[in-house]
């Protein structure tokens, strides 16, 4: 069994993106005799590269004002067991054993049919679990039969409420719909010429993540997300949403101090090598997720920058994203 899963993990985690929560109003955060770092909080910011010593930076955002103490949030203590897979294999139809995969960083179930392969996977360390169907001609199909944007919401909504894998304190007014990627395609005029076509291969259904009104961000931007294709297939299934509980408050940074410790490189960014400008569009305090493969004790608040690089000519490169640390 176990030799059967390594062969079909080949699967690369799709990006995808999801809605808010709260937490319930009678759940109170652990009493502390008076405010400031309670941890020696630690985030791991993903590996950036490839920054220009010359670039410059300029900010085209409002900075609004923001609280300066907020909560930091204790992530509940989850083990991530073959029994618990096999309960969630069980919900989506899966047969047989649940085994260890990838140097036992996950523990994974198969569904072999004559027509088709599906996996399930259960990351140890984040308890992130993927659902996929194994082809890739499901989600890049030139011409699928796809549902509306309305009827994808549905089908994604009824899919995770079916399985048991939709968050109680999901915020369903955010979700988004947007297509989930393209193929490629040609036809011929009548005039006898050849004209590329692009079609929407599939839909992506994301569920943006809120925790105490403030988004949940990490490198990868996803939470909980579902790909819908021909037919109103459900083909993939993404959800990294950790279960969190109040821990204590801290005082935060500015977000002007915090964006002149991005500029002065105190902080995580990635400039492309030939960006001569960065233009800062947003500034947002956002609470910090840790990817997929990493565990993870508190959730702290971040100050996160988006906007444009642009080249030496004005054009824009690329978008940007940075991230510095908010906590005092």
């Amino acid at each position: 069994m176990t030799g059967k899963i390594s062969f079909y993990i080949g699967l690369v985690v799709l990006g995808l993106a999801f809605t808010g929560c709260g937490l319930p109003a009678d759940v109170e955060p652990v009493e502390n005799d008076e405010t400031g770092p309670l941890e020696d909080y630690t985030i791991t910011f993903p590996g950036l590269g490839g920054t220009s010593g010359d670039v410059t930076f300029e900010l085209a955002a409002t900075i609004a004002p923001v609280e300066n103490i907020l909560m930091v949030y204790q992530v509940k203590k989850q083990e991530i067991t073959p029994d618990m897979v096999i309960e969630i294999g069980r919900r989506l139809g899966f047969q047989g054993d649940a085994g260890f995969i990838d140097r036992e960083t996950k523990i994974a179930m198969l569904d072999e049919q004559e027509d088709e392969v599906r996996q399930l996977s259960v990351w140890v360390n984040s308890g992130a679990i993927e659902y996929a169907i194994v082809s890739p001609d499901k989600l890049f199909q030139p011409s699928p039969d796809l549902p509306s944007q309305e009827e994808a919401k549905l089908i994604a909504l009824q899919f995770l409420t079916e399985a048991d894998l939709l968050p109680d304190d999901v915020i369903t007014e955010g979700i988004e719909v947007v297509p989930g990627g393209s193929v490629s395609g040609v036809k011929e005029t009548e005039e006898g010429t050849v004209e590329v076509e692009e079609n929407i291969s599939h839909w992506l259904v994301r569920f943006p993540r809120q925790i105490d009104g403030l988004p949940a961000a990490n490198s990868g931007g996803n939470t909980l997300a579902v790909r819908i294709g021909d037919r109103g297939e459900v083909i993939n299934v993404f959800k990294l949403w950790r279960e969190v509980e109040p821990y204590g408050e801290v005082e935060l940074v500015s977000p002007q101090q915090a964006y002149q410790e991005l500029i002065s490189g105190v902080g995580k960014r990635y400039v492309p090598f030939d960006c001569d400008k960065v233009i800062i569009e947003q500034v947002n305090l956002t609470y910090w997720m840790e990817p997929i493969d990493q565990q993870q004790e508190y959730v702290v608040p971040v100050y996160e920058f988006k906007g444009k690089c642009l080249d030496k000519n004005g054009d824009v490169m690329d978008d940007y994203t940075g991230w510095t640390e908010a906590i005092k």
